[in-house]
């Protein structure tokens, strides 16, 4: 039987990781719109308008 407390750890444990994984991806797609531009010298709002 698991108590309330361990799930809570869980739940907190799986938050911080979502909360990991999510930056990582932000600063990925950072990272390639700094490649993408210095590569190519895009603009900023045709980077973003091929996501949209």
């Amino acid at each position: 039987m698991t108590s309330s407390n361990d799930i809570s750890k869980a739940l907190i444990q799986e938050h911080e990781l979502s909360q990991h994984c999510y930056s990582n991806a932000v600063n990925f797609i950072l990272d390639l719109f700094l490649h993408l531009q210095q590569q190519a010298a895009m603009p900023f709002e045709y980077v973003t308008s091929l996501l949209a």
